[in-house]
């Protein structure tokens, strides 16, 4: 029996962050505000999967992280390895180094938010290419429903909130998710089945 699936070329994905980091070392202000916007979000959304929903820091955690990022830029070497897994690691790496700082400057982040972090940062790259899949796939729905998935899932905010955000009741956010989450199954199913 053949199966057929739709395989996303990754080199190809790889070649445009590495494009948009050339132009960036080049002084292309366009690609520098490309590519920090498109990172920034990447982050916000691991961070927002890894703290609990509606922590106080995850706004500064990922402007730490982006910071980082645009500052070791020009460290990127593309022959050793992709982009957005270098991009992450140096994320994570300014993450951690800014929570160990502020937990000994002010004693406010708890050990549980620290295991929190700790737990996913041991995932292995298989791990971290279905949450990137997942989060672009959650990008391409349409605009109501990547709010709605987003919303709980990504940006910490409750249904009432986004419902005041995008002038909608409740119900209907609640409703625009379910049809979401009903698109990124049947887009998802071929991931989900070869990692089983």
């Amino acid at each position: 029996m053949a199966v057929c699936a739709r395989v996303r070329d990754w080199t190809a994905y790889n070649q445009t962050d590495v494009d948009l980091v050339r132009r960036v070392l080049a002084g292309d202000g366009a690609a520098e505000s490309e590519l920090l916007t498109k990172y920034r979000a990447i982050f916000l959304g691991w961070i927002c999967r890894t703290f609990r929903k509606g922590n106080r820091w995850n706004e500064d955690y990922a402007q730490v992280a982006i910071i980082k990022l645009y500052k070791v830029l020009n460290r990127y070497h593309p022959e050793k390895s992709p982009f957005w897994s270098w991009a992450h690691i140096v994320g994570k790496t300014a993450i951690f180094t800014y929570i160990s700082k502020q937990a000994a400057e002010r004693n406010e982040v708890s050990l549980d938010e620290l295991m929190d972090v700790a737990e996913p940062a041991l995932l292995g790259p298989d791990e971290e290419h279905i949450f990137r899949q997942v989060y672009e796939e959650v990008e391409n729905l349409v605009p109501e429903q990547r709010a709605a998935v987003r919303g709980p899932y990504y940006d910490g905010y409750s249904d009432e909130e986004l419902a005041d955000k995008l002038h909608l009741p409740v119900r209907r956010v609640c409703y625009r998710r379910k049809q979401g989450k009903a698109v990124l199954r049947k887009k998802l199913s071929v991931v989900l089945c070869m990692r089983i």
